[in-house]
């Protein structure tokens, strides 16, 4: 564990609470026998390293430090509980993704005024991006949002083959479980980006020709690959609003892998299912 994470039992509780006066303090609460846990646990120790200080995290074990549990009224595990100044002031329950995760700590030091080191996140570079996430991977092979950004990168340098393997590496169980699924579902599309010579020869293509509207359904597919699901629907449903061709025909394809992959439980993708429809019918 790094300095920023704590086993939590009878004889050290008051002193973590003692230190809540100065500083936020999550309390895991876990048991062994727990899967969520399993999951949660290695996420937040990640991001108790990444932000550098903001809080400490204090973990315990609800069968060891039964009386603990107790106090803190828990029913369930995993339990989060976010103290600060002695007093609680947040909790959650479950694994929550990431970048949930993210958000409920970010939420609580900007709503109590919190002065705490910022998060450390990727560089802006994709090369150092991908050397970022890889290296968490090796700290927390299940890391499965290192996963899915590595995934991600890997395809915008157009290693397809090496994303594959990544994507599959997140299993069911894993929070980025249905990304990794619609990742892996628009792989094929960058197939045919690197038969075009890769992405950077497609963009010099469009920018030669705004007009090509072969280069905007590859760098769609492209986008696709990459996460970028709105930005990719966006550009094949400009395509497929043009006059008919095989182009045309590629781009329905490709938006019905798409929104195949992306379900049907966010209402931006709704609207452009909608949009899609219009324009066939």
């Amino acid at each position: 564990m790094n300095a920023n994470v704590v086993e939590v039992g009878l004889n050290n509780i008051q002193q973590i609470i003692q230190q809540s006066l100065q500083k936020l303090v999550l309390f895991d609460f876990w048991a062994t026998w727990c899967g969520p846990c399993k999951t949660l646990g290695p996420q937040l120790e990640a991001l108790a390293e990444e932000y550098k200080g903001a809080f400490l995290l204090a973990k315990i074990d609800v069968d060891k430090e039964q009386d603990l549990a107790a106090q803190f009224r828990i029913q369930s595990v995993p339990t989060v509980y976010a103290l600060y100044k002695g007093q609680p002031v947040d909790a959650f329950q479950g694994a929550l993704p990431v970048t949930e995760i993210r958000q409920f700590i970010d939420g609580i030091i900007e709503r109590l005024g919190i002065k705490a080191p910022a998060p450390q996140g990727p560089p802006p570079e994709p090369l150092k991006a991908l050397r970022y996430w890889q290296d968490k991977i090796k700290a927390n092979p299940q890391d499965s949002a290192a996963l899915l950004a590595a995934g991600r990168l890997l395809v915008g340098f157009g290693k397809a083959l090496d994303a594959k393997e990544v994507f599959q590496k997140i299993d069911a169980k894993m929070p980025e479980y249905p990304a990794a699924v619609a990742a892996l579902a628009t792989l094929g599309l960058v197939e045919r980006v690197n038969d075009a010579g890769g992405e950077d020869a497609v963009r010099a293509r469009l920018a030669a020709d705004p007009n090509d509207y072969g280069a905007q359904y590859l760098l769609a597919c492209a986008a696709a690959a990459k996460g970028e699901t709105l930005e990719s629907l966006d550009a094949l449903l400009h395509v497929i609003s043009k006059p008919s061709g095989e182009v045309k025909d590629d781009a329905k394809k490709a938006a019905a892998t798409i929104f195949e992959a992306a379900g049907r439980d966010k209402p931006e993708i709704e609207e452009r299912r909608r949009r899609l429809a219009r324009l066939l019918f």
